[in-house]
């Protein structure tokens, strides 16, 4: 609930906070620190996908996700933050993010398309019958 406005306020007053807060010698990482607030505000978007796979423990989808999370922190942040220092690393954060974000949004939206029978579908298949006898009766 708090990590969107929080990110997005580090964001907006990183500056400020560097400037007015924390000193000076911490101006090299401003940009840091923006694209830090962006990224966490952006992890908090879904942030609790992974109770859903727990709850019906399925937990592979959560390994697929985090350890390609950690190919993608290698193959981005680790390179940048080399060639382009702190803000190289900020990027590197950017990008993977991003495909973080956007693989979760796609596992979640997959989710229901699973081919084969899994402890969701099965707990699933009561209520759906449930549902349907319910349209048929009415």
């Amino acid at each position: 609930m708090w990590g969107m406005p929080f990110g997005v306020a580090l964001t907006v007053f990183a500056a400020d906070l560097v400037h007015f807060g924390i000193g000076d010698q911490w101006k090299e990482a401003i940009i840091l620190l923006q694209v830090f607030g962006l990224t966490a505000a952006f992890n908090h978007i879904g942030f609790n996908w992974t109770a859903f796979y727990r709850a019906v423990g399925e937990t592979r989808p959560i390994a697929t996700v985090v350890a390609a999370t950690m190919i993608a922190f290698c193959i981005t942040a680790i390179p940048l933050l080399i060639l382009f220092e702190l803000p190289g690393f900020g990027a590197g954060m950017a990008m993977m993010t991003d495909w973080r974000c956007g693989h979760t949004m796609s596992r979640d939206s997959s989710r229901d398309s699973v081919s084969s029978p899994t402890s969701y579908g099965r707990s699933r298949r009561p209520s759906l019958r449930c549902s349907q006898c319910s349209r048929f009766a009415a």
